[in-house]
Parts: structure tokens; sequence; C-alpha cells
């Protein structure tokens, strides 16, 4: 499956595990992830980026950038 969201559609991904990707769609920089479940990843992944909480400084510095 292939999905392209933003957070507000996050309830929409079932809860699956397999491979995800975050691209930055201004440079096309692109973080992968693996997990259990796919849509509380990614949850949490942009809880932490709200928050400037997020581990990888990178993500976290495009995502206060862009």
């Amino acid at each position: 499956m292939n999905f392209k969201l933003d957070y507000n559609d996050i309830k929409n991904i079932p809860e699956i595990s397999g491979i995800y990707f975050i691209t930055n769609t201004l440079d096309n920089k692109i973080y992968a992830g693996s997990a259990v479940n796919i849509r509380k990843r990614l949850s949490d992944h942009f809880k932490n980026l709200k928050g400037n909480k997020h581990h990888s400084k990178h993500l976290q510095h495009a995502f206060n950038k862009y």
C-alpha cells in the first residue's frame, strides 16, 4: 500500500506492520523506518516532531525549517 498523507490523515492508516517513508516534498529527502504498527509509529513521529523532541536531528531540523 502507498499513502500520501499529513498528520491529520494518520487515523486512516490501517494498523499493519511494514516499512514506511517520510518524504520531504521540497527536497525529496526520505526518512525510512519499519514498525509493527505503522499507524502508531507515524503518530509517535509527528507527536515528537511537533514537540521538537524527535530522535533524528536531521528530520527534526527539516520539519522545523519547512
